[in-house]
């Protein structure tokens, strides 16, 4: 027995606790967790599945696309840098917006604060990308199904890879979301990574305050990166 057929073995015992019971009814905290648990240790098992499942077969089709036409590996070559080019710009954008509202400064002025942004913020691009893939292809899928009808030999094994398929999307969508919930916690390190990589002490250049880091902008603006109780905080001056 594969690795597959076992995890979904493990998913069918551990959703037997909710086949009889169900959180809203336990008065316990302590089993109601439990039960909750398990429920999530379930869906993870067949999303599991599906991926052991469905990566020999990716590697096979691509394998097999490259040997059967001799411009094949170039054009996947092709694809895959433009969706990496794609999904940099989108990141890029973000990373921008991110800085501008953390140091309350125009972005192009943080290059080195951007990039870092950027590199934390381009798991997250890809998990955006690969869950609306993976939705996409299940709503093909299923108007795809409704119109030309269920195949005879579409067994039950190949609606559990579909649920996984789209329990993996869910769970790259929460990833995003999750992270974008807390987002507002980075604040504080991309201050420090400013502060460390963007502001120095320029004691030759004129009208500056001086022992201050400083960071020169357009129009005559200066900004001053300083440590208050343990945080960083940015002021602004003008050079007169």
């Amino acid at each position: 027995m594969n690795i597959e057929y076992r995890l979904y073995i493990a998913a069918g015992l551990l959703v037997l606790p909710t086949l009889v019971v169900y959180p809203g009814q336990i008065s316990s905290g302590l089993l109601s967790a439990f039960v909750f648990g398990t429920q999530i240790a379930c869906v993870l098992c067949i999303a599991a599945g599906t991926l052991v499942w469905s990566k020999p077969i990716a590697t096979r089709k691509i394998k097999a696309f490259e040997e059967e036409y001799s411009w094949g590996k170039a054009l996947l070559w092709c694809i895959k840098w433009l969706l990496n080019s794609v999904i940099a710009i989108y990141v890029l954008g973000q990373a921008l917006s991110f800085v501008a509202n953390a140091t309350g400064l125009p972005p192009t002025d943080f290059e080195l604060t951007v990039a870092a942004c950027a590199i934390v913020f381009f798991p997250f691009g890809w998990a955006n990308f690969f869950s609306v893939a993976v939705i996409v292809i299940a709503f093909f899928a299923f108007f795809y199904a409704a119109l030309r009808g269920i195949p005879p030999k579409f067994e039950m094994l190949s609606f559990v890879r579909l649920f996984g398929a789209l329990v993996i999307s869910a769970i790259l969508l929460q990833s995003v979301t999750q992270f974008a919930r807390w987002a507002h916690f980075l604040v504080k390190p991309v201050l420090w990574v400013a502060y460390y990589t963007e502001y120095h002490e320029l004691s030759k250049y004129p009208k500056l305050k001086a022992g201050l880091r400083a960071r020169v902008h357009e129009n005559g603006v200066v900004s001053y990166a300083q440590i208050v109780d343990g945080e960083v905080q940015i002021s602004i001056d003008t050079i007169q």
